[in-house]
């Protein structure tokens, strides 16, 4: 065993499965941040016979369980692979200078996930922990108004394999990462007609997609997870902080639509002169409630 508590050599990388088929042989390298967390988990069976003994008896093992976040800088060159997996199969269309401008959508007819991924992780020095059948559910976007954009992953798995030999190399993103100057947020009013769009001065910006699948999947006859499936409506949520006085209450309370365009725009090519871009878009929105006012 390695010397605990160092956080040295740790890594973790990912590849493109098909379910039930972990997938090893070309795998992803990514720049984690310390906030990342994914871990497999035995849940504990108790018993509590009456066996002329008042000795806790020992449980039995239940589920295993894996879950947990994926959480890195926004990398353009990563973001394609995420989008993927948790949107599936993109349509594809050469732009110029060599670049493509891949466009995913969110499904409304599927009934389990886009795709799965094999999943390695090494803490510190030690061997690499394989996470099999493993899905995203769900993806977070963050922003402030001073470091790098992060993109936060929920995902779950369905087995673990440990004692994985470590890797001697990796390669991680050549460009540095989105960050709070590209990102720009512009809502438009669908009504009324005649407001016009307006682009948000931001303190703060959070989106938050969830795909509506199912978190556990437990049947009997095994103590792994079976595929998920959607038990839900996929939902999109957006919070922003910014000076916006009582101008949207007007808005809160009839209840009034908006569209919104979601852009974050690098000084890096992708390739030639044409820089990475990458545009969220939302077609119809509404303001759940009234805005916090601070009183100034």
């Amino acid at each position: 065993m390695s010397a605990l508590g160092i956080g040295q050599d740790g890594y973790a990388r990912l590849q493109k499965s098909t379910y039930g088929t972990p997938a090893t042989n070309s795998m992803t390298e990514i720049p984690l941040l310390e906030s990342s967390q994914v871990s497999a988990m035995v849940q504990q069976i108790e018993n509590k016979n009456i066996m002329f003994s008042r000795v806790r008896q020992l449980p039995n093992a239940g589920r295993n369980k894996v879950s947990g976040n994926i959480d890195l800088h926004a990398y353009p060159s990563l973001l394609g692979k995420f989008f993927n997996l948790l949107f599936g199969t993109s349509t594809d269309g050469l732009v110029d200078d060599g670049t493509y401008e891949h466009t995913f959508l969110v499904s409304l007819t599927a009934s389990g996930a886009a795709k799965y991924f094999t999943y390695q992780q090494a803490r510190g020095l030690d061997t690499a922990e394989q996470y099999n059948d493993c899905v995203l559910l769900g993806m977070k976007i963050t922003s402030d108004s001073q470091g790098n954009i992060v993109f936060s992953y929920k995902m779950m798995g369905k087995s673990l394999t440990d004692g994985v030999s470590r890797i001697v190399s990796a390669s991680y993103p050549a460009e540095t990462p989105y960050k709070f100057s590209h990102l720009s947020v512009t809502i438009d009013p669908l009504t009324p007609a005649n407001d016009s769009a307006t682009p948000l001065s931001l303190d703060s910006f959070e989106l938050e997609y969830d795909s509506g699948l199912t978190e556990e999947n437990f049947k009997a006859g095994s103590i792994y997870s079976v595929a998920p499936v959607v038990e839900k409506i996929p939902t999109l949520t957006m919070k922003c902080g910014l000076n916006a006085d009582g101008r949207y209450d007007g808005y809160a309370r009839p209840l009034e639509r908006f569209s919104c365009a979601i852009e974050m725009l690098h000084t890096e090519a992708a390739a030639g002169s044409t820089p990475y871009r990458t545009q969220i878009e939302i077609p119809k929105m509404i303001l759940a409630r009234h805005s916090d006012t601070k009183w100034q």
